[in-house]
């Protein structure tokens, strides 16, 4: 989603580990329309990698595919993973407290 599309807290778990609590504020926004199809679940998962392209290489040569693409983040096929919304970036995650 983007900055606009939620309204989102960061919370670090031990030295590792970010999650982000985000509310849809915006009705036709991915996450807006997630929230009207499943309801209050646990939505997506982000995890962050240090090679991106190796990482989805593997995934890849195991059988998962990807639906979406940026240049430091991708979308794993939810078909591939039991319908959940796993996301791999290289990115920095936005608003973790340990970025400078």
């Amino acid at each position: 989603s983007t900055p606009a599309a939620t309204a989102s807290r960061f919370l670090l778990l031990g030295t590792e580990t970010v999650v982000e609590l985000a509310q849809p504020i915006v009705e036709g926004s991915r996450a807006g329309a997630d929230l009207a199809a499943s309801g209050e679940i646990v939505n997506a998962v982000t995890l962050r990698v240090g090679d991106l392209d190796r990482a989805v290489a593997h995934l890849e040569e195991s059988g998962i595919g990807t639906v979406e693409r940026s240049d430091d983040t991708v979308l794993l096929d939810p078909l591939d993973s039991f319908g959940a919304l796993i996301e791999l970036t290289a990115a920095a995650l936005p608003g973790d407290p340990r970025s400078p």
